[in-house]
């Protein structure tokens, strides 16, 4: 669907739309609110919209209300990094430790004679390629750590530029 059509008054307005609803125990939906808290994370002309509506907002308790909703999205954020870091550091690292130790004990294989001529060439390039797999994924994994971080500090900084515009601070 067009953002347009599904949003006609903005991001911002249909966010602030669903969190005073949110308030008022109209039984909110919480995963349209947090699709939207992650687009208007995602668009900088969503920021500065958010900001001057937190600005001229004449409801104290919509400030709050926003910043809490933007506090989940971080809270979700923290989340998903400590599992990646975890990942990273359990399945990443021993994944690479395992195929420097397979292209280790290929060459000694093939160093000692256990193993010969094709076999050996076939043993050795099978470890390097274990290994060199198991380098991009850990590279792939240090990838969205970054991403993580980045979305982490993005939702973070807005929560107190909403908070500084809104007069909370």
């Amino acid at each position: 669907m067009d953002e347009e059509k599904k949003y006609p008054h903005g991001k911002v307005t249909a966010l602030m739309a669903l969190v005073l609803d949110m308030s008022h125990d109209n039984g909110a939906d919480t995963e349209a609110i947090g699709a939207l808290v992650d687009e208007i994370c995602l668009d900088d002309a969503e920021h500065v919209r958010l900001l001057s509506a937190a600005g001229s907002s004449q409801d104290p308790e919509l400030v709050i209300l926003l910043c809490e909703v933007f506090e989940r999205r971080a809270s979700r954020i923290r989340d998903r990094l400590e599992r990646s870091k975890d990942r990273d550091e359990v399945v990443g690292l021993w994944s690479q430790r395992l195929g420097a130790t397979g292209i280790a004990a290929s060459i000694g294989f093939v160093a000692t004679g256990v193993v010969t001529g094709g076999l050996g060439a076939l043993t050795v390039g099978a470890a390097i390629i274990a290994g060199g797999t198991a380098t991009k994924a850990r590279l792939n994994m240090k990838d969205r750590i970054r991403r993580l971080r980045r979305d982490l500090e993005v939702t973070e900084r807005l929560i107190k530029m909403v908070r500084e515009a809104g007069g909370l601070s």
